[in-house]
Order: C-alpha cells, then sequence, then structure tokens
C-alpha cells in the first residue's frame, strides 16, 4: 500500500535505563491483541526487519489481510533520548540516563485493512 501522505500516531513513555520493568516487552501482547480484536484480522509480533539508528530494538505489529502481512504498529526502544533525569537527595543530586519506549501507529494502515475486513 502506498499513499501520498501517511498518518501516524506516535505515543512516547519516558523511563530511566536502570528501572526493573521492560516496558517494550509488557506492551507487545497487549498491543497485537488489541489490534486483532479492532481488526477482526490476524495480527502478529515479529522483529522488525530495519533497526533504526536510534532504537535499540524495534519489533513491528502486522497484520494478515488475506493477501500478505502488513505492518501496523512500530514498537521502538529508543535510545536517542539526551537528557537526564535528575533527583535531588538529601546530600546529593543523582543523574540518571534515560530512554524512550515510542509506539507508532500507522492509522491509514488500520482503516485500510478495516475497509479490507468490512468488504468481505
Amino acid at each position: 500500500m502506498r499513499l501520498k501522505e501517511f498518518s501516524q500516531t506516535e505515543f512516547q513513555c519516558i523511563y530511566t535505563t536502570d528501572t526493573m520493568n521492560d516496558y517494550q516487552e509488557n506492551v507487545l501482547e497487549p498491543l497485537r491483541e488489541m489490534f486483532q480484536n479492532i481488526l477482526a484480522m490476524e495480527c502478529r509480533i515479529v522483529e522488525s526487519d530495519r533497526l533504526p539508528d536510534y532504537s535499540l530494538r524495534t519489533m513491528d505489529i502486522e497484520v494478515w489481510n488475506e493477501d500478505k502481512w502488513m505492518e501496523i504498529c512500530s514498537i521502538s526502544k529508543r535510545k536517542d533520548f539526551t537528557k537526564k533525569a535528575v533527583f535531588q537527595t538529601k546530600n546529593k543530586v543523582v543523574e540518571k540516563d534515560l530512554l524512550v519506549l515510542e509506539i507508532a501507529i500507522g492509522l491509514d494502515r488500520l482503516m485500510y485493512n478495516y475497509n479490507i475486513r468490512i468488504k468481505n
């Protein structure tokens, strides 16, 4: 599918690199289930075939639209956030590096696949 323009919605969660929570891993299955429920079409999670420079790891959610697998969402663990978290304690200032979890959803691709489903 090629469009002259595309619509993408992005959600970003900023967290310290030393967190015990793997935010990316924790959102993958709930997002896959959500898209599968919305579209009523099979969805899967795959490692992205193109890792952007800014990403430590990128996973994609794809939908099977009776013709091919099409990416509808990309979930990246971004490493390019240059600011640091600064915490003030009684005795010192603590700085921590940050990561960004970015969820990018192709709204045009959702609508395209939704229209395929309702036509059938």
